[in-house]
Formats: structure tokens, C-alpha cells, sequence
């Protein structure tokens, strides 16, 4: 038997900006027709018009919206908190991604995003092994076209009880770019 923790809005910590999560929610319809669905996609507090982070928005008074009844308050300092450009309210319930999927696939590997990929370090949700960056300069073969150079990183991480092997690509040695694959190298 697995198990999987579920959380909901308004009674667990709110799920971090930047992650992915999936939701379950239901609606009724002339109090008779219920449907439940579920949703998936990246953590987003709306906070662009206050600051540039979402610390600095509440460092200026900000405040996180979850009450549905509170949607349409005229208020410059809300921040509502969405999904996939869908807002979530009280009673919502959730789960990270990262612990939703390996319920399904224990060799899937959800950090699949620099921002998520950052977040999952900095929670310990993923163990860093090693690191090995091939850098190939324009014209070279790996090189990818229109790029002065492109940074192979090979990162060995651990997460789910698994090693990972993970390849990202950039243009620059100081960013990840973008995940070109990931594979299971010792489970």
C-alpha cells in the first residue's frame, strides 16, 4: 500500500511559489450535479503588481488571498494565489507534484523546471551527488545552432530513494536552461 499526504488550503501551510501541485476540487451545479476534477500546473501568487517577489509584496503589506468570498475585493495589496491561471480558495485540497508522481512512476523525475528544480534543493526534497559541465564553443559538434557556446550539465542527484542521472542544456554556465532528459541510474 502507498500512501499520499494530501494537504488543503486554509488548514496546512500554503504550497510554495514556483512548485507544481496538483489540486482536486468539485462543483456543484443548481445543487444537484457534481462534478470533481482535478488540476495540475505551476504555483503562481499574483503579486506583480505590488513587487517583484512575493517577500517584498508582503514585506509591503501584501496579503494572500484564499477566502473565494474575497475574489472581487477592490484591494491593491491582494495577492491571489493560482494554478495554471486558475485561482484556489479555502477547502481546496493538494499535493506537490514531486510527491504525487512517483505514487505512479517511482522512475519519474518531477524537477523538471530550474525554479522547481532550486526549490527541491533548497527543501531537501532532492540530494545533490555531482556535477560535470562540458562547455562546446560554436562551430563545434554538441554546439547548438545559433549559440556561442552550449553547457552540457551533468548533475547525479538522489530523490525518491533513486540516483538520477540529469542533463540540462543553456547558453551560459550560470543558469540550468532547459532539462533535455533524465534517466534512473541505480534504484
Amino acid at each position: 500500500m502507498r500512501t499520499l499526504k494530501l494537504y488543503e488550503i486554509s488548514v496546512d501551510p500554503l504550497p510554495i511559489d514556483g512548485t507544481y501541485i496538483t489540486i482536486f476540487d468539485k462543483q456543484t451545479q443548481f445543487g444537484m450535479f457534481e462534478q470533481h476534477f482535478e488540476r495540475h500546473g505551476k504555483v503562481e501568487y499574483l503579486y506583480g503588481d505590488i513587487a517583484d517577489s512575493l517577500e517584498e509584496a508582503l514585506d509591503k503589506g501584501g496579503w494572500i488571498n484564499t477566502d473565494i468570498n474575497k475574489q472581487d475585493l477592490d484591494d491593491d495589496l491582494l495577492i491571489p494565489l493560482s494554478v495554471e491561471g486558475g485561482e484556489i480558495f479555502d477547502g481546496i485540497v493538494w499535493v506537490y507534484e514531486h510527491e504525487y508522481t512517483p505514487v505512479l512512476d517511482d522512475h519519474f523525475f518531477p524537477f523538471q523546471d530550474a525554479e522547481y528544480w532550486d526549490i527541491a534543493f533548497e527543501h531537501g526534497w532532492m540530494n545533490f551527488i555531482s556535477k560535470r559541465v562540458d562547455v562546446v564553443k560554436d562551430g563545434e559538434p554538441g554546439c547548438l545552432k545559433g549559440w556561442e557556446e552550449t553547457h552540457w550539465q551533468y548533475y547525479t542527484v538522489e530523490f525518491n530513494d533513486k540516483t538520477f542521472e540529469v542533463l540540462w542544456i543553456s547558453n551560459s554556465g550560470d543558469k540550468l536552461g532547459h532539462l533535455q532528459s533524465y534517466e534512473v541510474i541505480d534504484s
